[in-house]
């Protein structure tokens, strides 16, 4: 009974905060965002607050649904009451013009649709390894100028890529022993003009780097066996390339 209290407390404080930012978007700040439909989270109850933190908990952890707060360079907290934060919700941040940079903790292991979307400030972006699912337009038309990809990247959900549209985007390191390059990661990113390849990846599935349009050369290493359908496809700026020893399939509509 006094744990059902406390939540049904929790959602009426969210409920309150919630209303609150919308009624006042910090103008004062000059920072405007997007919140998503408070009926979801009243429906179930599960809605609870943390300091400007919005938050779910499942069985997998707590998923970050929503921030209204002013801070510019925002550090994710990694726990919330001892429960790791696994998870950025779709649309947490979207269009949160406050934030300049942001740091991902090592606990979180997915990044939802849409999540930092539109956060127009936003140019430095710090992921961490344990990371495995990026979401559509995940950091769409941000300032982003340089990213470091962890080695525990597996899955990109939809071609729009989580990159889209990021024009600055010019700078990518990866993970140290990564072997795979998932399908959508750098889709429509058209920024990159250049991309260094580690020696230790075998794999780049298909549509990584579709729609990268300002590309002008590719070197692909020698460890790679595997270039997906459509890998480099509409990369319509790229000039050289260099396929070496040891590539044994390429996918239909690769270049």
């Amino acid at each position: 009974m006094k744990k059902s209290l406390r939540r049904i407390k929790a959602s009426l404080m969210a409920m309150t905060a919630v209303a609150s930012f919308a009624a006042a978007p910090l103008a004062n700040a000059g920072v405007t965002f997007e919140l998503p439909s408070l009926t979801a989270f009243a429906a179930d109850g599960d809605v609870l607050v943390y300091e400007s933190y919005l938050y779910k908990v499942t069985d997998d952890g707590i998923v970050i649904t929503a921030y209204s707060g002013t801070e510019t360079e925002l550090v994710i907290p990694s726990a919330i009451d001892e429960t790791p934060v696994t998870s950025i919700g779709g649309s947490a941040f979207k269009k949160n013009t406050a934030i300049t940079a942001v740091t991902i903790p090592e606990t979180v292991t997915s990044i939802g649709k849409s999540a930092f979307n539109g956060c127009s400030k936003l140019e430095k972006l710090t992921l961490n390894e344990g990371l495995t699912t990026l979401g559509e337009g995940a950091f769409c038309d941000t300032k982003i100028s340089s990213i470091y990809i962890p080695s525990t990247i597996k899955n990109v959900t939809s071609y729009g890529g989580p990159f889209r549209n990021c024009e600055s985007l010019n700078n990518v390191t990866f993970g140290e022993g990564i072997t795979t390059i998932p399908a959508y990661l750098f889709a429509n990113c058209t920024g990159l003009t250049e991309i260094t390849i580690p020696d230790t990846v075998t794999l780049i599935d298909g549509d990584a780097f579709v729609g990268c349009t300002n590309l002008k050369e590719i070197e692909i290493p020698s460890n790679v066996t595997t270039i997906g359908a459509s890998a480099f496809a509409d990369c319509t700026s790229l000039e050289k390339l260099t396929l070496n020893e040891g590539l044994t399939t390429l996918g239909e509509g690769a270049f």
